[in-house]
């Protein structure tokens, strides 16, 4: 090989070697370029993943108000058995809270307006005086949850009787609302309960008053009268559910065109009743058979909407049935004395705490406890 030769041979080697070190090179640079892709992409990604959150919360935030705003106004409330709706009423209007297709929405008559987007699900829980809401909510990847409470209007007691004096011989049990029913106590003793840890009233089938009963009696006065809404809550026990268990609530004897009211437990099926005066004749409600464990403690609750002809009862915070009927019962006007705990001679039982709300002006449902 010549000189030329060698020169030109060894020129083209260089010429392929710089290629190949070109192609390699290029290789190797898109090959970091693409590992670089997440980590070039991950501050956007993290920015708009903050951003999304600011929103959630700022959309959190301005839902809950807007809940805790309309009920506050409310005078009556009812949350459907999952909680995931409540309806109420003020003094103008009633309205829905719910959600539909990830909005919340509230239903006013024939309107409805979106309160937040981006929202999973919500969640009422109802007490005596107050709302319970949680919201889940939820854009991206991203999701949030915030609870808060809403304040409802002042409760009207017709009265409550919370059981605690106590004492072996006392003769009258207090009704600690404004309306002072004190109740006079007759064939009943004050029995200690560990589960309580205080004496509570208990209700013996026998007696020297009034043989055969044993009961507390309440003065017939114008505060037992009630609205078109009312609600009974008690803590009863019974010792044998093959007796009865003490009625729960009376007033005033029976006749058909007085606002005569009843609401007991009936041991034959477990049912929770209201049974009353329609103006012509009687009708009750039931909330159908249900079992009871003997010497446990039971909150029962009954929710009377007199306008829309619904009754609606719980148990220990689980809805147990809601019952509608045809007649309206009467509900206020002269029926006479009332009664706690009324048992006869064959029944025994025990209660606590009980109370009663009238929710004609500003009352609310009480719902889960």
């Amino acid at each position: 090989m010549s000189k030329r030769q060698t020169i030109h041979y060894h020129h083209c080697r260089r010429q392929a070697m710089t290629l190949i070190e070109f192609i390699v090179a290029s290789m190797i640079a898109a090959v970091l370029a693409l590992a670089m892709v997440p980590l070039s992409t991950a501050p956007h990604q993290m920015w708009r993943q903050g951003e999304e959150r600011i929103e959630l919360q700022r959309e959190l935030s301005l839902a809950l108000k807007a809940i805790a705003d309309r009920l506050r106004e409310a005078k009556w409330t009812t949350v459907s058995a999952d909680g995931a709706e409540i309806s109420f009423q003020n003094d103008e209007t009633e309205a829905r809270l719910f959600v539909r297709d990830n909005q919340l929405l509230v239903s006013e008559g024939n309107d409805e307006t979106v309160l937040a987007d981006c929202v999973k699900a919500v969640h009422f829980v109802p007490y005596a005086s107050r709302v319970e809401i949680r919201i889940d909510m939820q854009l991206g990847a991203e999701t949030v949850q915030g609870d808060t409470s809403a304040a409802l209007r002042g409760i009207d007691l017709i009265g409550r009787w919370p059981f605690e004096e106590g004492a072996g011989e006392d003769i009258a049990t207090f009704d600690t609302s404004a309306s002072g029913n004190n109740g006079a106590l007759h064939n009943t003793l004050w029995s200690y309960d560990s589960t309580q840890g205080r004496d509570v009233l208990h209700f013996r089938a026998s007696g020297l008053d009034d043989p055969g009963f044993s009961y507390v009696q309440i003065p017939d006065t114008n505060a037992l009268d009630v609205g078109q809404r009312v609600v009974f809550e008690f803590q009863i026990k019974s010792l044998g559910f093959e007796t009865a268990t003490p009625t729960l609530f009376n007033r005033g004897v029976p006749h058909p065109e007085q606002a005569f009211q009843w609401v007991y437990l009936d041991s034959t099926g477990g049912s929770l009743v209201f049974f009353g005066s329609n103006g012509t004749g009687y009708q009750s409600v039931s909330s159908g058979s249900l079992e009871w464990e003997t010497g446990r403690w039971y909150r029962v609750v009954l929710l009377l909407d007199n306008q829309k002809k619904l009754a609606t009862f719980w148990r220990n915070g689980q809805l147990v049935q809601s019952v509608t009927y045809t007649v309206p019962f009467l509900m206020g006007g002269a029926t006479g004395s009332g009664y706690l705990g009324i048992a006869r001679a064959e029944e025994t039982g025990e209660l606590d705490s009980g109370s009663a709300w009238n929710g004609e002006m500003n009352e609310v449902t009480i719902g889960n406890y």
